[in-house]
């Protein structure tokens, strides 16, 4: 069988949490109350869903802000602690970055 060009590479998607559980999140990293494990345990105390954990940690890899074993990623913990001014655009700009492909589709 030939390989296409295509078969080499995973087909990225894009992340599905509720956006206000995402930036709960990011909002807890910023007010260095997340710890540097982010556990499915640790989000269901009282600030993601139970129903919603698994499509939160999920985005968050896909967003490369928690790796493949839930620890904070260096680029996480530079997004948590650039400016109230800067963030905003920062994490514009890693949305835009991570789901390029879907950004060039509807522009």
């Amino acid at each position: 069988m030939q390989a296409t060009k295509h078969s080499h590479h995973k087909a990225k998607r894009a992340g599905y949490a509720a956006a206000q559980n995402l930036l709960t999140v990011i909002s807890l990293h910023r007010a260095s109350k997340l710890p540097s494990k982010v556990t499915s345990q640790f989000l269901r105390e009282g600030y993601v869903p139970s129903g919603d954990v698994f499509p939160v940690i999920q985005s968050l890899r896909d967003l490369h802000l928690i790796d493949d074993s839930d620890n904070v990623t260096e680029a996480f913990n530079e997004l948590a602690h650039v400016s109230d001014n800067e963030y905003p655009e920062i994490l514009k700009a890693l949305l835009k970055r991570e789901y390029s492909d879907i950004f060039a589709r509807i522009n």
